[in-house]
């Protein structure tokens, strides 16, 4: 159940006879998955009502650039390289071979995935991706912006804006 959906609940603005027949259609969640209990003050249920609607959840926009999917997905514009990911706070490292692609109008590094999100991971300044230009230099981009994009409503790719661009020696 969506958040805006527990808030209202537990606000009281939807009616118990209406609850009743959602229940009946398995359309509220059984056990302790979410707290169903109404709010305790009109305040409580403003700040919950808030908090749900600007939750990520709510604010989240699904954005798919079908020319860069596209462009990606002949085999020419694909690469392979080593996303190195490092934690900012443990600083371990994980690394993970991928295939990639470097689109050629605006720079972006449109990379496959579908696991759950590591925006946050991949702008640290600590990970990046390194790997072997034709000519056999090795290129490492670090990234300031990412950006999920999704095929329908799945997660399929992150479309990622270098912040610097190095040539290992």
């Amino acid at each position: 159940m969506r958040p805006v959906g527990v808030a209202a609940i537990r606000a009281g603005i939807i009616p118990e006879e209406t609850l009743d027949e959602f229940r009946r259609w398995g359309m509220l969640p059984r056990g302790g998955e979410h707290n169903l209990r109404p709010f305790e003050s009109i305040e409580d249920a403003v700040e919950g009502i808030q908090q749900a609607i600007e939750s990520e959840e709510q604010v989240r926009l699904q954005t798919t650039d079908l020319d860069a999917l596209r462009w990606y997905l002949n085999e020419k514009n694909q690469k392979k390289g080593r996303l190195v990911l490092v934690d900012s706070d443990t600083e371990e490292r994980a690394t993970k071979t991928i295939t990639f692609g470097v689109l050629p109008a605006s720079g972006k590094v449109i990379i496959p995935w579908i696991a759950e999100s590591i925006v946050e991971l991949m702008t640290n300044g600590l990970t990046y991706l390194s790997y072997k230009d034709s000519d056999g230099s090795v290129y490492r981009h670090y990234f300031e912006d990412v950006e999920e994009m999704y095929f329908g409503s799945v997660k399929a790719f992150m479309l990622c804006k270098s912040k610097e661009y190095v040539k290992d020696e």
